[in-house]
């Protein structure tokens, strides 16, 4: 599995999934049964211990309601956040896990189109 070592701050990430389980008095056992993440994991997370992978992350950020985006580590050109390609297509490629009712060819020519648009994207930033 993918991981997202460089690019996630993790501290904050850490901070804000406490702040957010606190604020719902649950425990990180009670979120290793609502969400199917171990309790180890979350705690870790929290800490900014060790590696989140990144299907883990989506879930925990679709779980606290924030935007995948927030608290990763973007280079900024002209102000817009810049995700690489591939930190891009894997976190759309999580995101797409969780669509059942999509099929598996479709899937796979919207992670396609998200690669172009990037590769289209970039090179207009060259230029």
């Amino acid at each position: 599995m993918k991981n997202l070592t460089r690019v996630l701050k993790a501290v904050e990430f850490g901070e804000a999934l406490l702040k957010h389980r606190q604020s719902l008095n649950m425990t990180s056992h009670d979120v290793e049964y609502e969400l199917g993440v171990s309790c180890s994991t979350v705690s870790r997370a929290e800490r900014a211990i060790g590696i989140v992978t990144i299907d883990t992350y989506t879930l925990l950020c679709q779980w606290m309601n924030i935007p995948l985006t927030l608290y990763l580590n973007t280079p900024k050109v002209n102000h817009i956040e810049v995700l690489p390609n591939q930190a891009l297509t894997e976190l759309f490629r999580s995101v797409l896990k969780q669509c059942d009712d999509v099929k598996e060819s479709d899937k796979q020519l919207m992670l396609e189109v998200v690669s172009s648009m990037y590769k289209v994207l970039k090179d207009r930033r060259t230029v």
